[in-house]
């Protein structure tokens, strides 16, 4: 017994009590001394224990106080083994009884009886009666009433002695009660709180209502919401006519925003107060306000149905608006009819009653009914109507009577004057639906200036001004205040772009068409591209932050959510006040670290076993959560998703780069391509790769342009174009050619009889003076395409660059080689007369370059007797929409006249003909 009696749940802790909590059963350690008691109290004991049980969703924060599990069973042991003995001896009985031969004991004591008592047919039950008191020691009596008197004489010391050693004994409701009192009689309310606790988890729980209070009021003090939520409903419970306390309750559950709990609270303030209109109107707002219109129906229908005559009009009110509000005119036609009749004080309220019911004649159609009851109505008190005057009106506009709406909106105008601007747009809404342009823009513009941050008025004037042909009046009403669109505001972390009504993604659409549609593509670039770059940037941010795994540090701060409020209280356990949410996230939480936990300890382990080095305690960092992100499809930003925005974004990439910003249009080729490839359509993606492919080689980083450019070659390998701007790029970018070599290798595997990447690994390997890699190069594509004339030029070239090599023996014969293919370059480009003054100065300048200088000097002669025609330039997509002065180029720019005139002056010069070389320079390269 004394082993037993010391697990008390408590301790003294450095002069600190503290309980722990967490179960919700209940320790019954009387029973452990009455387990020799009758089977009748087992079960009276076991349904006063079920009688107090809570919902499932409640927690018992109290895990000291628990049943004893092995009593229970061995009592209920004991009974069955009663049972079973008793029906074995019945029949041995019976047997016994009838080998006696005349009349049984139990006949004869029938017959005695006869008639002058009825036996009863219940079945008498065996045990004592209820009410009755189990023995309690002599000496824990005596103990419990010697600290009770040291308490009432002062003498605190001993009362705690004594009590402590009575509580030891035999914990009961009483000892921990006055316990708790001494302790508080000597201020320490804690303590005193602790034992108060300990007193409502006794055998049997009290239901002396000041002890519950006391330890509500003293949570609530504390700002413990956790216990006052405990203990609110067992105070409750406990004095359930209490009316302050199910005030209190509510009151505290609305703070919470619990409304459901506080609408039960306020029905039950309801079924005591029956003709309280307040209460029942605060329970039906909180039932609607959590869902539960039929909740709220029921509330005021049980006020109404203590007053035939009607009751407080505020109630019918609410009432016949709830069924409006649900669709259900005629049941509100009847409550109105049903109280019709009744007499009212107030004048007021029969006007209001009237104006709902017109209302619902206006719903149900009946049209003349409606308005003869609103011919009726006196509003001549504006301020006291104006509400019903509105629901009116919002009836007549919501059922297209606009005429009707406009004549109830205008005559509140003129009542409460332009001081409303969701009146001023009411009225402007019916101007429109009256086809009344003009005063419909006039009273957008009332209303704008009171409805300054509302979006569809804005949109909704501007696209009306547009209508009427009113395009800079539109653009003056979706403008800023000071017409800064750009990136000022995206950069400046402390300004709040997004609050403000100018940085909406609807204005700055309808603002940036209006600006396309006339041509303005500075405007446009400005308004646009700053929501692009956001839209952009925003959802870069959103992908980067989904995580495979969320680190420690997210699942602590989730898991504090079960843990908070508990760490300073005196009891621990309490269900966390969060939403459901938050707790199935907490718990979720807890579970996962528990989890990495045992599998850290274990690998631990494991990696103990084999030998191997254990990684410290803060390996455990975000490591394990970072997703690599380029594999994986960004998704499609809002403002992409609608296919009306797509041809912007292929006028913007336009736009930016006929203004030189050829970075911004890049990036945002690149973005849209990789956001929303597979929703464009194929001519507006076609348009954005070729933007992109022509600005690959203007960005200043050209790496990023190859990059680009790669996956479209892998698709369209045999579009020179493509190759040409490749070239481009690449030759600007300081790439080792290792790294072009790879993605050249692969094009050229995957297509044999591909031409471009063989050529521009030729011109790679004569640019680090491998002339004779270059030409085996050149030479690969002269067996593919031998009627080439750049083909022809390039190998002619670099075998005759070969032929100054020192290592080289036949160099005469390389040279001869060079010149044949030059030759039959001038045989090719001699078909078309275009291209034959280039070919003649390509055979000029190699003779000149091995020495032979008079056959180099007739050539050069005959380029300056050739004429050659002007090419067009080739011009970049993006110069359709260039709307600056364009410089012109002088013509003659395709001629290479000065070039072959300034090397032949050069040869006469050297040669001591120096009149023939001054004449030259006069001619032909003079400016």
């Amino acid at each position: 017994m004394g082993e037993e009696t010391n697990e008390v749940g408590f301790s003294h802790d450095e002069g600190k009590l503290v309980l722990i909590a967490g179960s919700e059963k209940r320790l019954d350690l009387d029973a452990r001394e009455g387990a020799t008691e009758s089977d009748d109290e087992s079960d009276e004991v076991s349904s006063g224990k079920s009688g107090e049980e809570e919902s499932e969703e409640e927690i018992m924060p109290f895990s000291f106080l628990v049943d004893d599990a092995n009593y229970e069973e061995l009592a209920e042991k004991k009974r069955k083994a009663i049972v079973s003995h008793e029906d074995k001896k019945g029949p041995l009985k019976k047997q016994k009884g009838t080998e006696f031969l005349g009349a049984s004991m139990d006949e004869i004591m029938e017959a005695m009886n006869y008639g002058s008592k009825r036996k009863s047919r219940k079945k008498k039950r065996k045990g004592r009666r209820k009410g009755s008191r189990r023995n309690v020691d002599p000496e824990t009596t005596e103990l419990l009433g010697e600290g009770t008197l040291c308490y009432a004489t002062g003498d605190y010391e001993r009362a705690i002695q004594l009590l402590s050693e009575c509580i030891r004994r035999n914990p009961t409701h009483d000892a921990y009660h006055t316990l708790g009192l001494v302790h508080y009689a000597k201020g320490d309310k804690k303590r005193a709180i602790c034992y108060y606790m300990l007193a409502t988890l006794s055998v049997n729980r009290p239901k002396d209502t000041p002890l519950w209070k006391s330890l509500l009021s003293w949570f609530i003090d504390q700002g413990k919401t956790a216990a006052v939520n405990y203990y609110l409903p067992k105070a409750i419970a406990a004095d359930p006519d209490d009316i302050m306390l199910k005030f209190l309750g509510a009151s505290h559950y609305t703070e919470l925003k619990e409304y459901e709990k506080a609408a039960k609270l306020y029905q039950q303030i309801h079924h005591l107060r029956p003709d309280d209109s307040e209460v029942c109107m605060a329970a039906a707002e909180l039932y609607k306000q959590c869902g539960k219109v039929e909740s709220s129906l029921v509330a005021l229908e049980s006020y109404l149905s203590h007053f035939p005559t009607g009751g407080d009009p505020r109630v019918i009110l609410m009432l016949t608006s709830i069924y409006i509000e649900n669709g259900e005119y005629c049941r509100a036609l009847q409550l109105i009819k049903k109280i019709e009749d009744s007499p009212r004080s107030e004048s007021s309220f029969n006007d209001l009653i009237m104006a709902k019911a017109g209302i619902c004649y206006l719903h149900l159609g009946d049209l003349d009914n409606a308005q003869s009851l609103f011919g009726t109505l006196r509003i001549e008190n504006m301020n006291g109507f104006t509400e019903s005057i509105i629901e009116i009106a919002d009836t007549f506009k919501k059922l297209d009577h606009h005429q009707s709406a406009l004549h109830y909106y205008l005559m509140l105008e003129s009542g409460l004057g332009s001081t409303s601007g969701n009146l001023n747009l009411k009225i402007a809404e019916c101007y429109l639906s009256l086809e009344k342009w003009d005063e419909a823009i006039g009273c957008f513009y009332k209303a704008l200036p009171l409805l300054e941050n509302s979006v569809e008025t804005r949109l909704t004037l501007a696209s009306l001004l547009l209508e009427r042909g009113r395009d800079e009046e539109a653009i003056l009403v979706l403008s800023p205040p000071n017409s800064d669109f750009g990136l000022k505001t995206i950069f400046n972390n402390n300004s709040t772009p997004d609050e403000e009504w100018w940085n909406d993604m609807e204005v700055q659409l309808k603002l940036a068409r209006i600006y396309r549609a006339k041509d303005m593509f500075q405007e446009f670039v400005n308004v646009f591209y700053p929501l692009v770059y956001r839209s952009f940037t925003s959802e870069a941010s959103k992908v980067a932050a989904k995580k495979k795994k969320l680190p420690k540090r997210v699942l602590l701060e989730r898991a504090k959510v079960l843990d908070d409020d508990q760490t300073d209280n005196l009891v621990q356990g309490f269900k966390p006040v969060a939403n459901v949410d938050d707790r199935r996230k907490a718990s979720r939480a807890k579970r996962v670290l528990l989890k990495r936990c045992s599998l850290k300890d274990e690998m631990k382990r494991k990696s103990l076993a084999a030998g191997m080095d254990v990684k410290s305690e803060d390996s455990d960092s975000d490591s394990e959560s970072r997703v690599s992100l380029h594999k994986k499809k960004p998704p499609t930003p809002k403002l992409l998703k609608d296919a009306e925005n797509h041809q912007l974004f292929v006028d913007l990439t336009k736009a930016l780069a006929s203004l030189g910003r050829y970075e911004e249009a890049f990036d945002v080729c690149k973005l849209t391509l990789s956001f929303a490839s597979d929703i464009l359509s194929d001519q507006r993606r076609d348009s954005i790769v070729n933007v992109g492919v022509q600005l690959a080689c203007k960005v200043q980083d050209t790496k990023r342009g190859c990059k680009f450019l790669k996956p479209i070659l892998l698709q369209h390998p045999y579009k020179m174009a493509l190759w040409n701007y490749y070239y481009k790029a690449l030759s600007k970018a300081d790439s080792t050619i290792s790294k072009n070599n790879k993605f050249l290798q692969r094009v050229r595997n995957q297509q044999k009889d591909c031409v471009p990447p063989i050529v521009i690994a030729g011109h790679q390997f004569g640019e680090i003076s491998q002339y004779q890699v270059a030409a085996r190069e050149y030479l690969e594509a002269y067996k593919l395409q031998p009627d080439c004339p750049i083909i022809n030029l390039c190998v002619g070239t670099a075998l005759i660059n070969l032929a100054f090599d020192v290592r080289l023996k036949n160099k005469h014969e390389c040279v001869l080689q060079g010149l044949a293919f030059l030759y039959n370059n001038l045989r090719l480009c001699g078909k078309k007369n275009d291209c034959r003054q280039e070919a003649l100065y390509n055979i000029a300048r190699a003779y000149q370059h091995v020495g032979l200088v008079t056959i180099a000097a007739s050539y050069y002669e005959k380029v300056l007797t050739t004429p050659q025609k002007d090419c067009p330039i080739p011009r970049f997509l993006y110069d359709e929409c260039q709307y600056a002065h364009r410089i012109e180029k002088p013509g003659g720019y395709c001629s290479l006249h000065r070039e072959a005139a300034y090397n032949l002056h050069l040869i006469y010069k050297a040669s001591g003909a120096f009149d023939l070389a001054r004449q030259l320079l006069q001619d032909y390269c003079t400016v």
